[in-house]
C-alpha cells in the first residue's frame, strides 16, 4: 500500500513535527526565506494514518530543493528512521511532485556526524532510489570531548604558536548581546568578507530576523586597547551542536592571529555550556577544497565528515 502525502501549512507542519532534527527544518526558518523560491512546500507522509516523516522544500526552476536557503535540510522524522517507511516516502514524494509538474529533486543532508546511524540509512535509500551524488563536501567539526587541559599540547604547532601570539598581544574575548554590540560583530564580519572579496550574503536585518527564530550567539575579540579585532556568529543547530555561521578578523590585526584565539575561546565557552560539537562548516564549494581552510581547521583539531547533496530527475 502506498503512502499518503499531505501538503500542510507551516503551523500544522510545526504541530506534526514539533522537534525537528535541526533548526533548518523549522517551518518558521523556511518561511523567512520564502521569497527566494516560487513556492514552499510543507509535506507530511502518512502510513496507516501515522505521519512520522516529513520534508520542507522550495520549488524553483521546476526543481524541489531541501534546503533552498540553508546549509542543509533533508527529511524530518519522529522516533528515528524506519527504513521501510522511508522507502515509501521517497516514492510518494516523487509521485506527488511529478503530478505538480516538478522535474527534479535536490536534497542536501546534514554532515554525517549529526546522526551517523540515521543519516547512513537515508544515504542507503538515496542510493537505491537512483539519486546521484552531485556534491560531496568536506565538513569540519570540533568534538568538544577533545577540549581538555592538554588541548594546546595536542593541536598542530602552528595553531599553538598562533594562539600564543594572540595571548601575548593581550587579546580579549567577549560574548555580546546588546543590539549595538551585535551590530559591531556583524560589521567586523562584513568588513572581513569585503577585504577578502566575498561580500556577506546576509544583511544585518536578515541576521536580526533569523535571530528571532534561531538561538544565536555573538562574540567579539578586542586588542589590548579595546579595538575590535575579530568576531563570530554562532547558531544553536541542535541540543548538542552549535554551528559557526560566520567568523573573521580585520586585516590590520592579522599578526595577532585573532581567529586562533577566537576558536580556542569558542571551544572553551561551548564546552562549559555542555555542548558536544562545534560545527565549523565545509571547506569545500561544490566539492572543491579551499586548501588553506582545510589546513587551518585541521590545525585546530577539527575532524571531517562528508556532507552529501543528492539529485534526481523525475
Amino acid at each position: 500500500m502506498g503512502m499518503k502525502v499531505e501538503e500542510l501549512d507551516s503551523i500544522e507542519f510545526g504541530k506534526r513535527f514539533p522537534e525537528p532534527n535541526h533548526v533548518f527544518n523549522k517551518p518558521e526558518f523556511n518561511l523567512l526565506n520564502k521569497a527566494k523560491v516560487s513556492e514552499v512546500l510543507f509535506l507530511a507522509f502518512s502510513n496507516n494514518n501515522k505521519s512520522n516523516i516529513g520534508i520542507i522544500g522550495g520549488v524553483s526552476n521546476n526543481q524541489f530543493r531541501s534546503p533552498f536557503s540553508a546549509p542543509f535540510g533533508g527529511w524530518c522524522y519522529k522516533g528515528g528512521v524506519d527504513i521501510e517507511e522511508l522507502e515509501l516516502a521517497y516514492d510518494a514524494l516523487e509521485n506527488y511532485l511529478s503530478a505538480k509538474q516538478v522535474k527534479g529533486i535536490r536534497i542536501t543532508m546534514p554532515p554525517l556526524f549529526y546522526n551517523e546511524s540515521e543519516i547512513s540509512v537515508i544515504w542507503n535509500v538515496f542510493h537505491r532510489k537512483k539519486y546521484s551524488i552531485v556534491s560531496n563536501d568536506l565538513n569540519f567539526q570540533f568534538n568538544l570531548g577533545n577540549f581538555t587541559e592538554n588541548y594546546l599540547q595536542d593541536v598542530a604547532y602552528n595553531a599553538r604558536k598562533n594562539y600564543n601570539a594572540g595571548m601575548r598581544a593581550g587579546l580579549c574575548f567577549y560574548k555580546v548581546s546588546e543590539p549595538e554590540k551585535i551590530k559591531e560583530a556583524y560589521d567586523i564580519i562584513s568588513e572581513n568578507r569585503k577585504q577578502r572579496g566575498f561580500p556577506l550574503k546576509m544583511s544585518f536585518d536578515n541576521i536580526l530576523e533569523t535571530n528571532s527564530i534561531i538561538d544565536a550567539d555573538f562574540f567579539i575579540v578586542t586588542d589590548n586597547a579595546g579595538k575590535n579585532a575579530a568576531a563570530a556568529m554562532v547558531f544553536k543547530v541542535t541540543d548538542k551542536i552549535v554551528q559557526v555561521v560566520y567568523w573573521g578578523h580585520l586585516a590590520e590585526f592579522s599578526s595577532f592571529k585573532p581567529v586562533n584565539f577566537l576558536s580556542y575561546n569558542l571551544f572553551d565557552y561551548y564546552k562549559k555550556m555542555g555542548m558536544e560539537y562545534v560545527d565549523i562548516g565545509p571547506s569545500t564549494e561544490n566539492s572543491i577544497p579551499n586548501y588553506g581552510l582545510v589546513e587551518f581547521k585541521r590545525s585546530i583539531g577539527c575532524d571531517v565528515s562528508p556532507k552529501l547533496t543528492f539529485e534526481k530527475e523525475i
